[in-house]
């Protein structure tokens, strides 16, 4: 495996880490005792915590598919010939 792949790899299980602990500082605070019947607050916090995050990926969504598209037509529009200068080599042609 590349170092480069191994490098990001890490980068995510770092990110993974640090996202689960701060998750679990905040799930340990939304419910009060003050709040303590029917924690209003609490829920409240958690749904506006479930729209963004709900809307964060369907905008991920949007950005990717995009992105995924604008790429697709810029390798489209690339000849299937290769040469030294071609940025577009295929596996057929190797």
């Amino acid at each position: 495996m590349p170092s480069s792949l191994l490098k990001g790899a890490s980068h995510l299980i770092l990110c993974l880490v640090v996202f689960v602990q701060v998750g679990g500082i905040i799930s340990a605070n939304i419910n009060q005792a003050a709040d303590a019947p029917l924690y209003r607050k609490g829920n409240r916090n958690l749904v506006i915590i479930n729209a963004i995050v709900i809307a964060w990926f369907i905008f991920s969504k949007v950005y990717y598919v995009t992105k995924n598209k604008i790429r697709d037509r810029k390798w489209n529009a690339m000849s299937r010939e290769v040469s030294p200068k071609s940025k577009r080599v295929d596996c057929d042609a190797c």
